[in-house]
């Protein structure tokens, strides 16, 4: 029944239009390693919602970068509505993400880091 109110792409190859044009990025996943999808999101600015689990929860630095929720789909509803009605927030969380993913996983920073890493 979302049909109406919901868009289904498929398979994408230029995912940064669909994540500049989203208001609210979620990753509801219950296992996740590091998410490239949420450090995308993060870096084009989008306030995110993620469920509390190992991997999601290193992009929650002091509670700043995102919302961290259990996985409860009514609170993940709850949390949607309360970012949208406060872009107060949503900007704060953006911000920061923004600021996170530039320190934390920034190409240009962090490849020289990495070369030096393998070639000790």
């Amino acid at each position: 029944g979302v049909s109406g109110h919901v868009r289904f792409y498929g398979n994408q190859t230029d995912v940064r239009k669909f994540l500049v044009a989203s208001d609210i990025y979620l990753m509801t996943s219950k296992f996740e390693g590091i998410s490239l999808t949420t450090i995308e999101a993060m870096a084009c600015g989008i306030p995110a919602i993620l469920y509390d689990v190992a991997g999601l929860r290193d992009f929650n630095k002091n509670g700043e970068n995102s919302c961290l929720i259990p996985e409860d789909h009514q609170l993940l509803a709850k949390t949607v509505i309360e970012l949208y009605s406060h872009p107060e927030i949503s900007e704060r969380l953006s911000a920061n993400a923004r600021e996170l993913v530039d320190k934390t996983y920034h190409m240009e920073k962090n490849v020289p880091v990495i070369f030096t890493l393998y070639n000790q």
